[in-house]
């Protein structure tokens, strides 16, 4: 499964949180950086921090939470009992009202 991070697009130049270890780390291990709060930004802005984002993080891929309906975040097996499994998907959806829901589903094996 993927290692996925979330990043708030907006302080992605916020020159003190660039320098902090476990911000680096956490984005250098990640397969995949969700951005979020794009809405409170311009296109303009946005791509102009992408620019900056990419040289501070080079080969990153990325993806921005207004074009994601569903996006898993994670998934897990657990036995209900000794002759079962299910597994666990914690995944993120946007509703239609606009709020991010932290959902799960369990789905037999």
């Amino acid at each position: 499964m993927p290692i996925v991070c979330l990043v708030d697009i907006t302080m992605t130049n916020h020159p003190r949180l660039k320098k902090l270890p476990i911000y680096r780390a956490q984005i250098q291990l990640a397969d995949l950086i969700l951005f979020r709060k794009t809405e409170l930004l311009e296109l303009e802005k946005i791509d102009e921090l992408k620019i900056q984002f990419d040289i501070d993080f080079p080969g990153k891929n990325y993806a921005e939470e207004s074009f994601c309906d569903e996006f898993y975040l994670s998934t897990d097996i657990i036995q209900t009992n000794p002759k079962e499994s299910k597994l666990v998907v914690i995944y993120l959806e946007t509703e239609p009202n606009g709020f991010d829901l932290l959902k799960t589903k369990l789905e037999n094996l």
